[in-house]
């Protein structure tokens, strides 16, 4: 997604608020909270001054959880 989208999903927020049927997926890993879908979403209602989203929370397996740290570091070295 683009900074001009992001940007758009900005002005919608303001507007209208988070979409409740959109909600940021996270998994609980080591303690922490983890976005796994919906990156975009959190960062908008960020920009938007929006204090609490909805998220669907995901329980996920030990072996699950390091696949997920290892993707997010992946995705923070490429971009």
């Amino acid at each position: 997604m683009s900074g001009s989208q992001v940007k758009r999903l900005v002005k919608d927020m303001k507007a209208n608020g988070f979409d409740v049927n959109e909600p940021v997926d996270v998994a609980i890993v080591n303690g922490k909270a983890i976005i796994i879908d919906g990156h975009h979403r959190a960062e908008a209602s960020v920009k938007a001054g929006i204090k609490n989203i909805p998220v669907r929370i995901h329980e996920v397996t030990k072996e699950q959880g390091d696949q997920i740290l290892r993707e997010a570091a992946e995705a923070r070295v490429r971009y």
